[in-house]
């Protein structure tokens, strides 16, 4: 083999090495150590690579789990040592910290597309990450924790939801959310029901401030005219002062109790469009409010069941 030969094996293996290469970003910071075949470990610090870093910021009066610190921050070995030192408790809490960090930057992608003028900046996405651990870990004591990667889906959404609710000037709703991350709305109602059964019993600890946003929820009105709104939708304005009407008579006589807000605003606007023979496609009613088609006909046809009442009480075909 020439000496030619021989240097261009060298500069292929110098290459080879530095393909395998990665930056850790975690607690060294800028080393460009070889990692692991295997495993992805950093050997200057002993994690996995691709991290991000985590602020101090505390989002509510309770204790946050700290991670374990090591005096010898520049020590390679000190920094191997330390990661075996974390229970497991701790590397579950940094691993979904991580998950959520990364959910929050893709949403963010989303947004840059769909609606660039809405982006979560780091302040927010710390505060979920926080709220997102308070949760899982509540849930974890109360409910030996979550069993799907969509229902984790679903808590973390919310707790995105409530994060920006409480943000004055920040606006957008769990159904815009569900809709760019394309997770079905079931997961989104069962993680909101969990959210609100925790802090109920007195499993979430949160400050007074933060839970008056959680709590106070959108009128089934108030879904009704933010899609009127939302698209310009031309609504002849007695339409909407029956479908006020109808949406009063059911909640003064506990009709449709056991649905949401949104599935009653839905249900009694597609009702009062139905009696006046209003063409409309419940597929489109259902794609616009984001709500299943079978639970708009179920609602419907329980209202067509107190449809002698509500005439009695005012709810006729307008003339």
């Amino acid at each position: 083999m020439s000496h030619v030969e021989i240097m261009d094996e060298l500069i292929k293996e110098k290459e080879k090495e530095k393909e395998k290469q990665r930056i850790c970003t975690l607690l060294c910071k800028n080393c460009n150590e070889d990692l692991q075949s295997n495993d992805n470990v950093c050997y200057n610090c002993g994690l996995e690579t691709g991290g991000v870093e985590y602020s101090s910021y505390n989002f509510e009066e309770v204790e946050q789990t700290p991670y374990k610190k090591s005096s010898f921050q520049n020590s390679r070995i000190a920094k191997i040592q330390e990661w075996f030192t974390w229970t497991s408790e701790e590397k579950n809490e940094y691993k979904l910290n991580k998950y959520t960090k990364e959910f929050c930057y893709n949403l963010n992608n989303s947004f840059s597309d769909i609606k660039k003028n809405i982006m979560l900046n780091e302040n927010i996405i710390e505060q979920v990450v926080i709220f997102v651990s308070q949760v899982m870990k509540a849930i974890k004591d109360d409910f030996n924790g979550p069993k799907r990667s969509k229902v984790k889906d679903g808590l973390i959404i919310m707790c995105i939801y409530y994060i920006l609710k409480s943000n004055e000037g920040t606006r957008i709703s769990y159904i815009d959310i569900s809709k760019i991350l394309k997770i079905e709305m079931k997961y989104i109602s069962s993680a909101n029901k969990t959210i609100t059964l925790l802090i109920n019993n007195g499993k979430l600890k949160i400050k007074e401030s933060f839970k008056d946003f959680i709590f106070k929820t959108e009128k089934p009105m108030d879904y009704i005219n933010k899609i009127i709104e939302k698209y310009n939708l031309s609504i002849d304005s007695l339409i909407l002062i029956q479908v006020s009407n109808l949406i009063d008579i059911c909640e003064d006589n506990d009709i449709l109790l056991d649905h949401t807000p949104l599935s009653i605003g839905v249900s009694c606007f597609y009702y009062i469009l139905s009696l006046n023979s209003l063409e409309i496609d419940i597929k489109l009613f259902s794609e616009l409010y984001n709500i299943s088609i079978v639970t708009i006909d179920k609602t419907f046809k329980k209202l067509l069941c107190f449809k002698v009442q509500f005439e009695k009480m005012g709810i006729q075909i307008l003339t």
